[in-house]
């Protein structure tokens, strides 16, 4: 058990599987997790140290089935992330557009699988992530089963980042 003392909140991390260092953190109560679900924290430098979990990272995203794919941005059909939330299943992947900012409060309640996760990958564009920012949870996880990568998260009112599910892996990510 690891605890990290942010500003006015102290941050209990119960079952989660890495330490929060894979984070660039700001601010106060911006993760936010009931202490039962499982939850892992990644960045590229930590997995490169962590040389066998990479691999078996990049083995499992290769083996995963491909579901339906979303793309997200100011010029595709869906202008953000609340528009594709509640068509998930698992296998499918949303990609965001960097260089942009969207809109926070985004609930996902749709649960992948263990072996077919939901993927939310922020794709950049001119070196920028895509940032969601806003809202009293700018993101929030209350289904099981997704992997989270590339983004900019940032502006919630109460948190950040918010997960009462399980299996939910959060990496390349940057959580204010």
């Amino acid at each position: 058990m690891h605890a990290v003392k942010m500003g006015l909140g102290l941050w209990r991390m119960g079952m989660l599987a890495t330490a929060l260092a894979a984070f660039s953190l700001t601010g106060t109560g911006c993760l936010v997790g009931t202490g039962d679900e499982d939850a892992t924290f990644e960045d590229d430098a930590i997995a490169a140290e962590e040389g066998d979990q990479a691999e078996a990272d990049a083995v499992d995203s290769a083996e995963q089935p491909l579901g339906t794919v979303y793309k997200v941005g100011p010029s595709r059909q869906y202008k953000n992330l609340g528009q594709v939330a509640n068509l998930l299943k698992a296998g499918d992947i949303v990609e965001v557009d960097g260089n942009a900012t969207y809109p926070g409060d985004v609930r996902f309640t749709k649960h992948g699988s263990a072996s077919q996760k939901i993927t939310i990958r922020g794709l950049r564009v001119n070196g920028k992530r895509p940032v969601l920012s806003g809202g009293t949870s700018t993101v929030e996880f209350a289904g099981n089963h997704y992997l989270v990568e590339g983004f900019d998260v940032t502006g919630g009112s109460t948190r950040c980042v918010f997960h009462h599910a399980h299996n939910i892996t959060l990496r390349d990510s940057v959580v204010h």
